[in-house]
């Protein structure tokens, strides 16, 4: 996954999430730090498989730079606030990495092992998904092979709520789904 075609493709990405403010969501400041160990990681791993091949003799074509990662000029510094109104936002797409981390959330779906509670991916509150979780609707939900079946799936839910005026935000939605210790 590359930040620069992540841009180039009309994602914006956000920090840690570390508080809500009736419709403004107000975000941690250590995405740049996360992106530059990402692209140190991929450079690494660049290199192991560059030395594996020329120390093993395996004949193979010059390394090139992958398109993906060319650099994306004027993307600047992430944004540490933001409006969903302003933006028209009704659904948040939440990545938690390799392991679910729903500790934080306050929402009735979660069951008592912090799991939630879905049908093929949708919960029964309004704008909340969920994704790569084992066996969300088959065998490779979970799995980052297996997880765009389901992704599909979803966002295509997404926007037909969307059309149909099922995820319009609202000030009682928005303080349904906040972080441990947000909105007292």
């Amino acid at each position: 996954m590359s930040e620069q075609q992540l841009t180039r493709d009309g994602v914006r990405l956000l920090g840690r999430l570390a508080d809500i403010d009736r419709d403004t969501l107000r975000f941690g400041p250590g995405l740049p730090d996360h992106i530059e160990y990402a692209d140190h990681r991929a450079a690494q791993f660049r290199r192991m498989v560059d030395d594996y091949v020329a120390r093993t003799g395996i004949a193979a074509p010059d390394p090139d730079t992958d398109p993906a990662e060319r650099p994306e000029p004027g993307s600047g510094p992430p944004s540490e606030t933001l409006s969903l109104r302003a933006e028209r936002i009704a659904t948040v797409v939440w990545c938690t990495g390799f392991g679910p981390d729903t500790g934080w959330l306050r929402v009735p779906v979660l069951g008592s092992d912090g799991s939630p509670a879905h049908r093929r991916g949708i919960t029964a509150v309004p704008g909340l998904y969920v994704a790569g979780y084992p066996w969300l609707s088959n065998r490779g939900s979970g799995i980052l092979y297996g997880v765009a079946a389901d992704a599909v799936r979803i966002a295509q839910r997404i926007a037909s709520d969307a059309r149909d005026g099922r995820a319009e935000p609202s000030a009682r939605r928005l303080t349904e789904i906040q972080p441990v210790g947000a909105l007292s």
